[in-house]
């Protein structure tokens, strides 16, 4: 198995054995945990798949932590989510030149780093990583078509839900909702104890 695969299996044999108290589930995930992870200092797994399969191996990590009890595991994501900071474009889209898998030089954007990004934001009091939850929310929902379109980043869609952009090339990161009433994670200040999910549909506001 490539790295990530073994990371899946691990998580799902680990979580799974908890459910199911087996013995044999834990000692198979064991196995390929001993291997070691393969995740460096600076948070960037073996495959560098800044477009497919960090998230993977994130997912994997975090329902590692959340089944043994070892947040160690999930380190390793919170690692490899501030290096991803550092690898979003000024389209929006996710820098995938380095990847040795199939998403190297691909056009791919960031949506599905949205729940691991909300989850260590929140339980590690994380600010910059609650921001990105606001910018990924208020992603076009088509941002390559629009691209194509010539609406750079989809700024149509995006001022239609308020969000302005900021003339200084400071890119992704300098995306601020102009009004905090607009659909999206919205944060005061960027606190984490201040901060709530909330999902506008058919004009009706869901908070949780």
């Amino acid at each position: 198995h490539t790295p990530n695969h073994r990371w899946a299996i691990a998580s799902v044999l680990m979580a799974c054995s908890r459910l199911f108290g087996s013995r044999e589930m834990e000692e198979a995930a064991l196995s390929y945990l001993r291997e070691g992870i393969d995740c460096n200092e600076d948070g960037e797994f073996a495959e560098k798949s800044a477009g497919n399969y960090n998230r993977i191996n994130n997912d994997a990590m975090i329902m590692l932590s959340e089944a043994i009890g070892d947040c160690s595991y999930e380190q390793h994501a919170v690692r490899n989510l501030r290096m991803m900071l550092t690898y979003w474009e000024p389209d929006d889209s996710i820098f995938t030149a380095n990847s040795t898998r199939f998403d190297r030089d691909r056009l791919i954007y960031p949506k599905d780093y949205y729940m691991e990004y909300l989850k260590m934001g929140m339980k590690y009091g994380i600010p910059e990583f609650l921001q990105m939850c606001n910018t990924i929310f208020e992603f076009p929902l088509f941002p390559q078509r629009d691209h194509e379109a010539g609406d750079e980043g989809g700024g149509e869609l995006l001022r239609a839900s308020g969000v302005q952009e900021r003339q200084d090339g400071a890119g992704i990161l300098g995306r601020i909702p102009s009004e905090p009433d607009h659909a999206g994670l919205v944060l005061s200040s960027l606190r984490p104890e201040a901060a709530c999910q909330r999902l506008v549909k058919d004009g009706q506001c869901f908070q949780g």
